[in-house]
């Protein structure tokens, strides 16, 4: 495989801690099993690969989401956050049984921003929290002119080893969507880099840090899926990374683990 550069930044594997790992995940994944929601299986294990990938690395921030509903997502974030991270949520809104949802886990450092997340642009807490956070999820309102706006308050606050996910992402009911992220991406391509997408989201991290994490995709994503319950899946990079370098996740293709690049499927280049 290519990568040598980014095998070279990727922490010492973390299989001894995989079955504390993957029984935190079992648990959530049965206190949330009525949970209301959207967030599929399939994506909450890609989550939960990266998040505790970070908490391995020692990659520390706040948390943060725009666009909480009834708290699925939001719950897996705060199983990750530690007791001297902040879970920052918010919406227009809170049902109560999110919020009962998310103390359950996280009984403190939990702040609820309440109103629209484009009037926090340039506020005292869109500042307060610059640079502090280490995920950061997009999934407020869906139009295209949110979502720019989403990205710019996820772009202030992201840590430089962090991650930004967005839903919807080349959903075919918001084409707008996955229009305003690559249109970001293009106006801001020093400043964040996409190196995953699939199961209806993509990730974003500063283009320094995607290297750790396109080195644990190419080692280490399709056994972590597989272990989460994930099965039917291969991992594709089919192109070289003057091209795009960012790997997607999908429905399993012949019998490949790994899918690169189309005239050599067996290579693999980030």
């Amino acid at each position: 495989m290519g990568g040598s550069a980014a095998e070279r930044i990727l922490p010492q594997p973390y299989d001894n801690e995989s079955e504390v790992m993957l029984e935190r995940f079992r648990h959530w994944q049965s206190i949330t099993s009525n949970t209301p929601g959207f967030f599929q299986m399939e994506s909450a294990a890609v989550w939960d690969v990266l998040l505790s990938f970070q908490d391995h690395a020692g990659i520390t921030g706040e948390l943060a989401e725009v666009g909480v509903y009834h708290g699925k997502s939001a719950s897996l974030a705060a199983v990750h956050a530690r007791s001297d991270e902040t879970l920052l949520l918010c919406d227009l809104a809170f049902p109560e049984g999110a919020r009962a949802l998310i103390a359950s886990i996280k009984a403190d450092g939990v702040v609820y921003l309440s109103g629209s997340s484009a009037r926090l642009v340039g506020t005292a807490t869109f500042h307060q929290y610059a640079r502090r956070c280490r995920w950061v999820h997009i999934d407020g309102e869906h139009s295209g002119q949110a979502v720019t706006h989403d990205l710019a308050l996820a772009d202030q606050w992201l840590t430089d080893a962090g991650v930004i996910s967005c839903d919807d992402f080349m959903n075919p009911a918001y084409p707008q969507i996955t229009a305003a992220i690559f249109h970001y991406l293009d106006q801001h391509k020093y400043e964040l880099s996409m190196f995953l997408c699939g199961y209806n989201k993509c990730y974003l991290a500063r283009p320094r840090a995607t290297h750790s994490y396109l080195a644990l995709i190419a080692h280490d994503l399709h056994r972590e899926l597989t272990a989460r319950g994930i099965v039917s899946l291969s991992v594709y990079k089919t192109t070289y990374p003057s091209d795009m370098n960012c790997f997607g996740v999908s429905f399993r293709f012949a019998d490949r683990d790994y899918y690169g690049l189309d005239e050599n499927p067996s290579r693999i280049v980030f």
